[in-house]
């Protein structure tokens, strides 16, 4: 019995000019970026259609477009996730991912120091920072001091992440005299 074989792919009976075109079209979010959020992201169908077509489509996709993190009380688990598959993509095909970040965030001392944590072991791409979270988190004190926070896990990458977490602290203190929303979460945490 001879095995079934595979219908040929239309699309690629077209020339390269037109494929990549194609792509294009259908890949790049026209004045806007994609936001991945922790429980979605999945892939466009059209990467899936064949090997040769993923191939010629991913670096369209990934390269082309521009990447909205979003990140919820301070939970940096997608960050990891997206600097493993930017790191991926840059190896296998060469592609610069062009990532950005957005925050929803309620204080969470615990995700924000384990967020910290892997941006001082390089698992994360980015940290925040006052260009991306300005507009999202509320007063501009609170965002110079966590954006201190992420320089400072950054500037002593070389140390131990256990010295590097007692220097945090002090922010901790500062956090909570400043704003009363910190003040308050800590109190839940600490009385659960």
């Amino acid at each position: 019995m001879a095995a079934a074989s595979v219908p040929a792919c239309p699309l690629l009976e077209l020339p390269a000019e037109l494929r990549n075109e194609i792509y294009r079209c259908t890949l790049v979010e026209a004045g806007g970026d994609i936001r991945i959020k922790k429980e979605s992201f999945h892939e466009p169908a059209l990467l899936y259609a064949s090997k040769q077509v993923r191939s010629e489509a991913l670096p369209v996709f990934y390269g082309k477009n521009t990447f909205d993190l979003f990140i919820v009380n301070f939970d940096s688990s997608v960050g990891v996730l997206w600097h493993k598959k930017a790191r991926k993509l840059a190896k296998l095909h060469k592609v610069h991912v062009e990532a950005r970040l957005s925050t929803a965030c309620n204080p969470n001392w615990s995700n924000l120091m384990l967020w910290l944590q892997r941006y001082h072991a390089r698992e994360v791409l980015s940290s925040l920072n006052t260009r991306v979270v300005g507009n999202r988190m509320g007063d501009d004190e609170k965002i110079t001091l966590l954006a201190q926070m992420f320089d400072t896990a950054k500037e002593f990458r070389d140390m131990p992440w256990a010295r590097v977490e007692k220097n945090l602290l002090g922010f901790r203190r500062l956090l909570k005299l400043q704003h009363k929303d910190w003040a308050k979460a800590d109190e839940v945490a600490t009385s659960s």
